[in-house]
């Protein structure tokens, strides 16, 4: 509206009940219920509380709000109050939303001066109602209950001053266990040379509830202390400088024990973060903590302490024996050692690698205490039937077919195998054993004649030496002996009557050692 002198303001404190449109444009209502407003410059308590014509306290304000329609109260920048009496500001409409206007120092300011310590000042006791971007400065040292939240789903987001380190506030906001759902984001503004402040926020018997902190001062006890009633899911999050606590162990404190809840909070007076809660101690999140757990300890330390003691360091000395102070790499070292080969002919008998041996171990077929599997598995096969073989060639007479080393050998079966034929010439084979220490001795009488020998017949040593003679087989292989003999260590050889072969033979013997080490070649 107009009348010529230039724009005049127009005021709708009820909104517009069908709604507004302007130059095509449509205006809806941004807030349901009534808009009440405070200004303790220009107010008065007896205004209708609109714009032009403000009331002058919150309290008065709150005084025309109706519950349940979600009733605003816009208190303006500079606007001052001195609260002195017992529920001074009292919320107890419900629904009702207090918020102040300006920013820093302009903005509302609250001064919480009663009596005594103990009495209530600002009274949140109806449902649903918040306040935001209001100061509150303490007026009285120690005050206790300045601000008290009893009624479920109030908002406090409120900076809080103590007056000086001689006006502090010993708790700025208490509940009963009445406030449940209950939301504060406090910025607190203290003095670390203070003694009064005891714990800023204190919980009676809430439940849900998030408390986003900003804190700063001197709080001998905690800066969120549950106490009296415990209380259940409640969420503690922000910053906190809390002067001279550099452990964390003045965040929150539950005095009552058994509440639940979880804090993440960064603390500046420790220089680090913390986290925890009612399962597990606030305890510090620091990294460095961590990287200390994580440096190399010194080698072939006892300590069991730290997962760094456990893993160990890279030059503690192997064990294969188990201990309750050893590292994993000392037991690691061990494992491998005993996959290595030990020392041959060793007689530990502590690693499993002792007890399977060396396969240059000497081998031993007397049972013992100290000697390896190699070495009993090398005596084993020392004793087994063996065989060996002469290359095909003429026989020289007095030629030696094999040499026996290292002791006396039985002999099971020994062949000779015609390989390319002989001529007509007439000659005859026998075997004879010459030993090392001692006289020859023939082995059998002499074989048929070998004239004309095809290829693939045989003669073969059968029974004893001199008792039966050797027989010519031109068809192929005879029988094998019938009896074993004993030849010492030497040589067996060829005599052959006419002085040698004209033909090429092949000579087989089957034989056991009597003896560990013993070779025929």
């Amino acid at each position: 509206m107009s009348d010529g002198a230039g724009p005049q303001m127009s005021n709708y404190p009820n909104g517009f009940n069908n709604g507004l449109t302007v130059r095509g444009l449509p205006v809806l209502n941004s807030y349901p219920g009534s808009t009440f407003w405070v200004d303790s410059v220009n107010g008065a308590d007896g205004n209708p509380g609109t714009f032009q014509r403000p009331v002058a306290t919150i309290d008065a304000a709150v005084g025309k709000c109706t519950a349940s329609r979600g009733d605003l109260i816009l208190v303006k920048a500079g606007h001052l109050e001195t609260l002195t009496t017992a529920s001074a500001l009292a919320v107890d409409v419900i629904g009702v939303s207090i918020v102040g206007l300006g920013l820093g120092n302009n903005r509302p300011q609250l001064t919480l001066t009663p009596a005594t310590t103990g009495v209530v000042l600002i009274a949140f006791s109806a449902a649903s109602t918040s306040i935001r971007n209001i100061i509150c400065i303490a007026g009285l040292d120690a005050v206790t209950t300045p601000i008290l939240v009893s009624a479920a789903g109030v908002v406090l987001d409120i900076e809080w001053r103590d007056g000086s380190s001689l006006i502090e506030a010993a708790t700025a906001i208490l509940t009963t266990a009445a406030a449940d759902n209950f939301i504060a984001n406090l910025k607190y503004i203290g003095f670390p040379a203070g003694n009064a402040c005891v714990s800023p926020i204190k919980l009676v018997g809430c439940n849900n509830g998030l408390i986003n902190l900003d804190f700063y001062g001197l709080a001998s006890t905690a800066v969120v202390e549950f106490a009296t009633t415990l209380s259940n899911n409640i969420e503690i999050y922000g910053y906190v400088y809390n002067s001279g606590d550099t452990t964390g162990v003045k965040l929150v404190v539950d005095t009552i024990t058994n509440s639940l809840w979880f804090a993440n909070v960064y603390a500046g007076a420790a220089g680090a973060s913390f986290s925890g809660g009612s399962g597990a101690t606030l305890a510090s999140d620091d990294t460095s903590t961590i990287a200390a757990n994580q440096t190399v300890p010194t080698a072939d330390s006892t300590a069991n302490v730290l997962e760094r003691d456990v893993a160990g360091n890279k030059t503690d000395a192997q064990v294969v024996a188990v201990g309750t102070t050893k590292s994993l790499v000392a037991y690691a070292k061990g494992l491998i050692v005993n996959t290595i080969a030990p020392a041959a002919d060793t007689a530990n008998n502590i690693a499993v690698n002792d007890v399977v041996g060396n396969k240059t171990d000497a081998s031993i077929y007397v049972p013992g205490t100290t000697k390896s599997v190699a070495a009993y598995a090398k005596g084993i096969a020392d004793l087994q039937e063996r065989v060996a073989v002469k290359a095909a060639a003429t026989i020289v007479n007095a030629q030696t077919l094999f040499t026996v080393t290292g002791g006396p050998i039985l002999v099971e079966a020994l062949w000779s195998e015609c390989v390319t034929a002989n001529d007509g010439t007439a000659s005859t084979l026998q075997y004879s054993a010459t030993p090392t220490v001692g006289a020859a001795q023939t082995l059998s009488a002499a074989s048929a004649s070998l004239a004309s020998a095809a290829a693939g017949a045989s003669v073969s040593l059968i029974g004893t030496a001199l008792t039966t003679a050797a027989l010519l087989n031109a068809n192929g292989p005879t029988l094998g002996m019938t009896a074993p003999q004993i030849i010492p260590a030497g040589t067996i050889t060829a005599v052959v009557a006419v002085g040698s072969t004209t033909g090429t033979w092949r000579h087989y013997i089957r034989y056991r050692p009597l003896a560990v080490a013993v070779t025929v070649a």
